[in-house]
C-alpha cells in the first residue's frame, strides 16, 4: 500500500509543467489567430487621386459678338447737302467732328452775324478743325440770292451795332458820333472816310449793311 501510494505520488502530473505548456499554447494560439486575421484581411488598395484637367479658356461671347457686329455693321448713310442758314444743331451734329458744343457754337455765330454769306466765314468759328471746315464747305450750301439780317446803320445805337462780330464797341461809338455830327450814312464810302475800319473788315461787313 505504501508502495502504491509512492508511485501514485510520483505518477501525478506535474502542475507547474502543465501551466508552462498552457502558456506556450495560449501564446501560440494567439499568434495563429492574429495571422489568420491578417491573412483574411483584404490588401490595402492604393489611394486614388482625382486628376483635374487644366481649365479651358473661356471665350468672351459678348465681346466676340460685338466685334462681329462691328465688322459687319451697316455703312453710314450718305449725308445730303443742306442749307447752312436753315440747319439746326441736329443737322450739324450729323457731320463727323461736330458734337453738341460745336453745333451750338456754329448756330450762335451764324445768328450773331445775321447769317452766313460766304463759306469763308466757317473759318471764323472758334475751335473748328480743318477737317470739320472741309465737311461744312463740302456738305452745305448758301442759297443764291440769300439776304442776311440787315445792320440798320442809320438806326442802330452803339450797343446794337457792337453786337455784330465785325463791329467793335469803339467803331460803334464812332459811327453814332459821326451820324450825329454829319447826318445819315448814304453809302459804304461814308464809312471808309472815317478811317476807323480797315478795308478787309469793311469788305466783310458790306453785305450786312442797309443804308
Amino acid at each position: 500500500m505504501t508502495a502504491g501510494i509512492f508511485w501514485m505520488k510520483y505518477a501525478k502530473p506535474d502542475t507547474a509543467y502543465k501551466m508552462t505548456d498552457q502558456k506556450k499554447m495560449d501564446s501560440l494560439l494567439t499568434v495563429i489567430r492574429i495571422n489568420a486575421v491578417l491573412d483574411n484581411t483584404e490588401p490595402l488598395k492604393p489611394k486614388k487621386f482625382r486628376t483635374y484637367d487644366a481649365p479651358k479658356k473661356r471665350t468672351n461671347r459678348k465681346s466676340f459678338t460685338s466685334s462681329i457686329k462691328k465688322n459687319y455693321s451697316k455703312p453710314q448713310a450718305k449725308i445730303q447737302v443742306f442749307d447752312i442758314n436753315q440747319a439746326d444743331t441736329t443737322a450739324l451734329k450729323r457731320l463727323k467732328g461736330i458734337g453738341k458744343v460745336f453745333s451750338r457754337r456754329i448756330v450762335n455765330y451764324r445768328n450773331a452775324l445775321g447769317g452766313f454769306v460766304s463759306k469763308k466765314q466757317f473759318n471764323e468759328v472758334y475751335g473748328l478743325a480743318d477737317s470739320v471746315i472741309l465737311q461744312l464747305d463740302t456738305l452745305t450750301f448758301i442759297s443764291s440770292g440769300y439776304h442776311p439780317k440787315w445792320i440798320e446803320i442809320n438806326l442802330f445805337d452803339d450797343y446794337d451795332l457792337s453786337r455784330h462780330p465785325y463791329i467793335s464797341k469803339k467803331v460803334a461809338r464812332a459811327i453814332t458820333a459821326y451820324r450825329f455830327q454829319h447826318g445819315q450814312f448814304t453809302s459804304i464810302e461814308d464809312l471808309d472816310t472815317m478811317h476807323l475800319i480797315d478795308s478787309l473788315t469793311l469788305a466783310r461787313i458790306e453785305p450786312y449793311l442797309k443804308f
